[in-house]
């Protein structure tokens, strides 16, 4: 071959090689390792979404609480600790026992179990005539006398009003413990990080609690709790305060200014507190006259409820547990067995793994009568669906069939079960339903109905018919039938993917 011919092939080497270089040369000094931009992706709702479809680095875990510097501590009352409280006390590690405290309106012990009186610091004075301390006396003289102070549980609130409906005496004596427990806790604990109130039937998951904790700064004054606010109560007390069965927390930061900074408020108060509804409302009155600290809600980790009444749906679905209220012993018991069972897993327990283990078996495929699935409680309002405005005529959602003219129009969700869960059956939205016979409220803009649906899942529990008294109306007994669209909810659940 002709050298000329072999000049040609290097001569174009050469040129790529020059080209080569002067490309390389042309790369940025610094490097972008996002990912290549991709289609954008359905919201999912999920936090951290955005962070991680636009290639940025999730910020780091934060450590969870150090347990030594958390505080819990139970309330509990004479007639009701010796039921109560041992399960408590035995399904709690015993590396966490020197942090719990328990006040109570006796003082007493159960077995190594210490219980303060924290009424014992209000003066005679104070309560001398006051009839709603006729049980604190009582409780007395039946614990020198070796009676059965449980057995007081049955005296009935000296001074019932349409407040304290269905409440005893010991239930009307508690809201007095509020402020001295505060006071209390951070005598007996001093400068701790964080300080959790519980109730006997409140269960706590440490683990989530710790990690949930660890998301917040101790140094800052903190009031949180599951915000609660009468519907029925429009003459006073009518800002949010903390569910006290469902847990709340104060920091350090908040108890030391409480008990610390402005030292004397539980007497300051006790005098008031006679004309105060309950201790919950007392706690958040206080905190923010005295230290203008008001709630910060810490719904749902901290739900107020139990896996039977969890109101099941896409805001909770993957978060996680830390208290659960209204718990029996049993309950609690089966909680804590699950706890040990998933001990080995990393993430947190969450509400959809409660629904599996708790839920998912239970047979609701029929109607069940006198059982209230909660579709129209209080606690459901942000789930009840409204169909139906006070003085309005019924607008139930029209179903595909009925806009093709292959099916009739839903009679009156009112006018029967029948129609109520046909009703649910429209709106692409209802997993279940409850009719009570007479108006119920629903405590949003359904105005009171019979019919009531509901976008959660609930089980719910067995209800008797509830005495209705009213001044212009006959008395009437009020029952409930509830139904539930399981076989819809399945289907949503088995398209959530938690973690993913």
């Amino acid at each position: 071959m002709p050298r000329s011919l072999w000049l040609i092939p290097r001569i174009l080497l050469a040129g790529f090689m020059i080209y080569g270089f002067l490309w390389v040369k042309s790369f940025p000094r610094t490097w972008d390792d996002a990912p290549a931009k991709q289609n954008p992706k359905p919201e999912t709702g999920k936090k951290g979404d955005h962070d991680h479809q636009q290639g940025h680095k999730a910020k780091p875990k934060p450590p969870p609480a150090d347990p030594e510097k958390v505080i819990v501590s139970i309330k509990t009352g004479a007639t009701e600790a010796f039921d109560k409280l041992p399960s408590q006390l035995l399904l709690t590690d015993s590396k966490y026992l020197s942090n719990l405290l328990l006040f109570s309106d006796l003082e007493q012990d159960i077995g190594s179990f210490h219980l303060h009186d924290v009424l014992s610091d209000i003066p005679e004075t104070h309560i001398a005539n006051n009839t709603d301390f006729d049980l604190y006396r009582q409780q007395y003289e039946y614990w020198d006398l070796g009676l059965d102070v449980g057995a007081l549980k049955s005296v009935p609130d000296p001074n019932p009003d349409w407040r304290t409906k269905g409440h005893n005496a010991a239930w009307a004596l508690d809201k007095y413990k509020n402020l001295h427990m505060l006071q209390r806790a951070w005598d007996y604990r001093p400068s701790r990080h964080w300080y959790l109130f519980i109730d006997t039937d409140t269960y706590v998951s440490r683990r989530n609690l710790y990690e949930w904790l660890g998301q917040h700064d101790h140094t800052k004054p903190w009031y949180f709790g599951v915000p609660t606010q009468n519907p029925h109560f429009k003459d006073g007390d009518t800002y949010p305060f903390a569910h006290g069965g469902s847990g709340f927390i104060l920091s350090g930061e908040a108890l030391k200014r409480f008990a610390v900074d402005k030292a004397g408020i539980p007497g300051r108060w006790d005098k008031r507190i006679a004309k105060m509804w309950f201790g919950d409302y007392v706690t958040a009155a206080a905190l923010h006259e005295e230290l203008g600290l008001n709630i910060t809600s810490s719904f749902p980790e901290f739900s107020g409820m139990k896996p039977s009444t969890i109101p099941y749906s896409a805001e909770l679905w993957c978060g996680p547990v830390v208290a659960l209220h209204h718990v029996r012993p049993e309950e609690s018991c089966a909680m804590w067995q699950f706890e040990r069972e998933r001990e080995g897993k990393h993430s947190p327990m969450t509400f959809e793994e409660l629904w599996k283990k708790f839920v998912k078996s239970e047979d609701l495929g029929a109607p069940r009568e006198d059982w209230d699935n909660l579709s129209s409680d209080f606690s459901n309002v942000k789930w009840n669906i409204v169909f139906k405005k006070k003085d309005e005529k019924p607008k139930a959602k029209r179903s595909e069939a009925e806009e093709a003219g292959k099916e009739e129009p839903a009679s009156d969700p009112d006018e029967s079960f029948e129609a109520c869960e046909k009703a649910c059956a429209m709106h692409e939205n209802c997993m279940q339903y409850s009719f009570s016979n007479s108006t119920a409220p629903n405590f949003n803009g359904n105005g009171e109905t019979k019919c009531h649906l509901s976008s959660s899942f609930r089980v719910g529990s067995m209800r008797e018919p509830d005495e209705i008294v009213s001044k212009k109306k006959p008395t009437i007994w009020r029952s409930w039938k509830s139904g539930w669209r399981r076989d819809r909810f399945e289907l949503w659940a088995a398209q959530q993917k938690c973690g993913e």
